[in-house]
């Protein structure tokens, strides 16, 4: 396996647009969560053997001054992911191919906002002065056909993690806060760490 590169100091994720891969070796196993989201079989053994690849493009709309944050997840066979996300702070319906009917809210958070949300949240990221985490609240919507229960609070950032060898990197983090029926009670924390492929930009 290549070596991680990491994240250059002067990357934010402000008018970003770079490519990542999904290190498995110090991200969480997250088949419980995808589970209670109803995720398919097919696509939860994709994501847990397969190369998870995540194109990542933040930019505005001149037109309509609207601020995006575009997250396409991509997996062998075709199977892609993309989350959309509009940083207004309002309240979005969608149905989503992988999720079902979901609503959610996302925008700009500080640090210490994210650990208010839970403290794991505001736990590690660089500069921790700044406004510079995005943050994505979204809920299953169990009123709906094919709608099921579930809360999510995840947060995007940069963070400089340790590979083992002594020496950290800066990689693309996201942090996950989730919350089910049939889970613990209080939920549980996932981290999904990033490796940067600036080669594939």
């Amino acid at each position: 396996m290549a070596a991680a590169v990491a994240v250059p100091p002067t990357l934010s994720l402000h008018q970003i647009k770079a490519k990542f891969r999904m290190n498995k070796d110090i991200s969480s196993n997250v088949e419980e969560v995808l589970k209670a989201q109803n995720v398919s079989w097919a696509t939860r053994t994709a994501i847990k053997y397969s190369p998870v690849s995540l194109l990542v493009d933040n930019h505005t709309d001149d037109a309509t001054a609207t601020e995006y944050y575009v997250s396409t997840q991509l997996l062998p066979g075709g199977i892609k992911s993309e989350e959309n996300r509009v940083l207004d702070n309002a309240v979005h319906e969608k149905v989503s191919p992988v999720f079902g009917p979901v609503k959610g809210q996302n925008g700009w958070i500080t640090v210490a906002d994210a650990a208010a949300i839970h403290p794991y949240l505001g736990e590690g990221w660089d500069n921790p002065e700044d406004a510079g985490l995005v943050h994505a609240y979204t809920e299953g919507d169990a009123t709906k056909k094919k709608g099921c229960e579930w809360y999510s609070h995840q947060v995007f950032g940069f963070a400089m993690v340790d590979l083992g060898d002594g020496k950290p990197q800066r990689m693309y983090i996201s942090k996950l806060w989730f919350r089910a029926p049939g889970l613990p009670e209080g939920g549980v924390t996932k981290r999904l760490v990033y490796d940067y492929c600036p080669d594939d930009e």
